[in-house]
């Protein structure tokens, strides 16, 4: 990338004009093709196949391209339900 010039202030009040080079990094965009209810219906589908339970790295193994965002909502999503279900 080609040096970029950025005025900075320096002790004297002057400015410092020198190039910089400024490093860009790409900024890595979670694939959201899945909605919050197939995940949803495809942790009830994981959970209904492994009577014992399941951990989170069985569902990351499942579905990669999710961030832990994305499994954490769907996992509240599915608690509320159950906790709705139950008390209300």
């Amino acid at each position: 990338m080609a040096g970029v010039t950025v005025k900075k202030e320096v002790a004297d009040n002057s400015y410092d004009t020198q190039p910089t080079s400024i490093k860009r990094e790409p900024q890595e965009v979670p694939e959201l093709s899945v909605s919050l209810v197939d995940l949803e219906e495809r942790i009830l589908q994981l959970c209904a196949e492994n009577a014992r339970g399941i951990t989170e790295e069985v569902i990351k193994i499942d579905q990669p391209q999710l961030d832990a965002e994305r499994r954490l909502k769907a996992l509240e999503r599915l608690l509320t339900q159950v906790y709705e279900a139950l008390v209300g």
